[in-house]
């Protein structure tokens, strides 16, 4: 008898095994590895491999496995030009409440698989339009006047600052987008990050490329990463920065900088501000350079 128990839960964890291994095989066949297309220093800090099961939370459009993506497309999308991976942006939000993981959870299922015409100007607003409870939003700590308050949506930037990112990686015309009025740590690099507020504050940029924009958001290891699909015109975008309290005027004023280290504790002077430089290189030798800043006020939190 006690060799029979014995031989069955033999067999039962040989099973076991062999299911975690065949599971890890595939999670590698179908793992994403769009680091290789970062065109920002600052994704290779953030990107991970991403397999397309762990984005459990919300709703995918198509699948995604490895450099495959292509033919995964559907072709009323390829239709309309979304080909290939033209860019993406990363923030992370590592020790956040479960309300505010909620709030973010909840805006990226709305923001997966939206499509963005050609020559459209895209609007965060205009998509999120309610952080009303009726709709999954529950409350969390946004910045108002200065102070820490709790209200609904609080953590909804998570994605207008990942969709700000991937707007600035793939060069896109950027119509609007302002920093929160303090430093914080959610939303490192600082500088390059977008605060909304209905409807005061929102994300707005225009699809300058060759055919429409599919958007995918997916949440992995504590980074929210979304996805821009599209067509590849030859653009090549770089970020320089961060120049922290330079007060440069013109992005040439950047040139022979070297970009400055942020130390948290040496935040806390009562102002200060931060600045990048985005260079866009056309495929027809055209270059557009443009310089972002972003005013904070207080120490960083």
């Amino acid at each position: 008898m006690r060799q029979s128990v014995y031989y069955l839960c033999l067999k039962t964890f040989l099973l076991f095994l062999i299911f975690i291994l065949l599971s890890g095989l595939y999670a590698t066949k179908n793992s994403l590895a769009i680091e290789n297309q970062s065109k920002s220093f600052y994704d290779k800090d953030f990107i991970l491999p991403l397999s397309n099961k762990l984005n459990k939370e919300g709703p995918l459009i198509f699948d995604i496995e490895g450099h495959l993506f292509e033919s995964r497309i559907p072709n009323k999308y390829k239709e309309k030009g979304v080909k290939e991976i033209i860019s993406f942006g990363v923030s992370d939000y590592s020790n956040s409440l479960p309300s505010r993981i909620q709030n973010i959870r909840t805006a990226a299922k709305k923001f997966d698989g939206i499509l963005i015409s050609q020559g459209e100007t895209f609007s965060f607003n205009e998509i999120l339009k309610s952080v009303h409870p009726k709709h999954g939003y529950v409350k969390d700590l946004v910045i108002k006047n200065g102070r820490n308050v709790w209200e609904q949506g609080g953590g909804v930037c998570q994605l207008s600052t990942s969709v700000f990112r991937a707007a600035l990686n793939a060069g896109l015309e950027i119509k609007a987008a302002r920093n929160h009025s303090m430093a914080i740590p959610y939303y490192k690099p600082y500088g390059i990050e977008a605060a909304i507020y209905m409807p005061y504050l929102d994300v707005k940029f225009k699809n300058n490329t060759p055919g429409d924009i599919l958007m995918q958001v997916v949440m992995h290891d504590e980074k929210l990463v979304v996805v821009l699909y599209g067509t590849n015109d030859g653009r090549k975008v770089f970020l320089a920065g961060p120049y922290v309290n330079q007060k440069l005027k013109f992005p040439t004023d950047a040139q022979g900088l070297e970009p400055s280290v942020i130390y948290d504790k040496k935040w806390d002077y009562k102002s200060h501000h931060v600045q990048w430089v985005r260079s866009i290189e056309l495929s027809d030798g055209d270059k557009k350079d443009r310089l972002f800043t972003a005013w904070y006020s207080g120490r960083a939190m």
